[in-house]
């Protein structure tokens, strides 16, 4: 993939000079490095196991952490001296 000079001119306008020169150096190097449909195919397959296993690591952290609301909790109401308060007045 070629830039003409113009598109160059157009980026630097855009992006600034030391930009531009990072997109030409990415696309010069990546010359005759295209993808084929089937190493997008394996991306995408991995990619989806890697967001399924994020999603699993957020399910059981939120579960610990609603573990550890409730044990907070049921701990301020074991040593609360109003909960002890009321506990006397409700018998």
């Amino acid at each position: 993939m070629t830039l003409l000079f113009d598109d160059t001119k157009k980026l630097e306008k855009a992006l600034g000079e030391e930009a531009t020169r990072a997109i030409l150096n990415i696309v010069e190097s990546s010359r005759g490095e295209a993808a084929t449909k089937a190493d997008v195919e394996k991306l995408r397959g991995e990619t989806r196991e890697d967001f399924a296993r994020v999603r699993g690591d957020i399910r059981r952290l939120e579960m610990q952490i609603r573990l550890l609301i409730l044990l907070a909790l049921v701990a301020i109401a074991m040593f609360s001296p109003n909960l002890a308060a009321l506990l006397k007045f409700a018998k």
